[in-house]
């Protein structure tokens, strides 16, 4: 799932704001930020890549990880959530959603194209033949427990009619990771247990009536004490409360349909700020580059 955080005017901004001020339990939409933050990091990588892919490609293999997750202003929007391409061998695309979405392949499909052209940039045009690594796609979900533990979604589920032979083809593995001792994933990777288990505590919390707030701040503590994601924690704790709460990228267009926006200046404007932002670059030059005022700009 994507979250876009986006700045509206006068009585659209209070209905963003209202929105997120809603008790977390209504719209449990859990942001990829944390998710991409605590898997950004290639021993991390090769761990959910052990996992999910059940090899179990040694150490020497951190070395070979080559990062191609989408974070080009090129593509503003369309930001993945953890993408990279291990000792020259497999590409691998992994999504974490909070809830099933019908469109998980379509999704992937166009992450995989604009990585692709990322990649290769100008070559593709060229009459050199180009070589690339197999790809593989997964998707990780909080289900429930009646969520099977593994699904899988083709691409060609979304064709009207059936596909010729010279058609193409795409298929997501979809993991249930909602914290459960039986999961069999879960056992495979440390990091990804421990994170469904963080989530798994502010749900808890959340159920006895807590703000957001209260109910991540309870389950830092809690985590902390319980030996989990305890450096990822110490280091982020402030933040993880942002990273777990937002508008999804289905709700902003939405919004930015209903009110007509330019789905292209407006957007990527404010898009483009928060990625800079994000990399901590100047306001002055978000500015400069983007169009947006100083006080538009703080507010993101």
């Amino acid at each position: 799932v994507f979250y876009c955080a986006f700045l509206l005017s006068g009585d659209q901004r209070q209905e963003v704001k209202q929105m997120k001020a809603e008790k977390a339990k209504v719209n449990r939409e859990f942001k990829d930020g944390m998710f991409r933050t605590l898997f950004n990091d290639k021993e991390k990588m090769l761990e959910l890549y052990n996992a999910v892919s059940e090899e179990q490609m040694g150490k020497e293999a951190i070395d070979e990880i080559e990062t191609l997750t989408i974070e080009t202003p090129l593509y503003i929007g369309s930001r993945n959530d953890l993408a990279f391409l291990i000792d020259g061998k497999s590409m691998f695309f992994c999504e974490q959603q909070s809830t099933r979405s019908g469109n998980m392949a379509l999704r992937l499909s166009s992450y995989f194209g604009k990585t692709l052209d990322m990649m290769f940039g100008p070559e593709i045009y060229g009459p050199r033949k180009l070589k690339m690594a197999p790809p593989s796609f997964f998707v990780l979900i909080f289900g429930d427990k009646n969520t099977p533990e593994l699904q899988v979604e083709p691409l060609s589920k979304h064709f009207t009619e059936n596909a010729p032979e010279n058609s193409v083809e795409l298929v997501v593995n979809v993991y249930n990771i909602c914290y459960s001792e039986k999961n069999r994933l879960l056992k495979r990777s440390k990091t990804l247990r421990e994170y469904s288990m963080f989530i798994f505590f502010v749900n808890e919390y959340l159920d006895r009536e807590m703000s957001l707030e209260e109910a991540v701040a309870e389950a830092v503590k809690r985590a902390k004490s319980e030996g989990i994601l305890v450096d990822f924690l110490n280091k982020y704790a402030t933040e993880v409360e942002g990273m777990l709460t937002g508008i999804t990228v289905e709700k902003y267009g939405e919004v930015m349909k209903r009110e007509g926006f330019d789905d292209g200046k407006a957007s990527k404007a404010i898009e483009m700020a928060r990625a800079m932002k994000n990399d901590n670059k100047p306001i002055d030059e978000i500015s400069k580059y983007t169009g947006l005022s100083t006080e538009e700009i703080d507010k993101l």
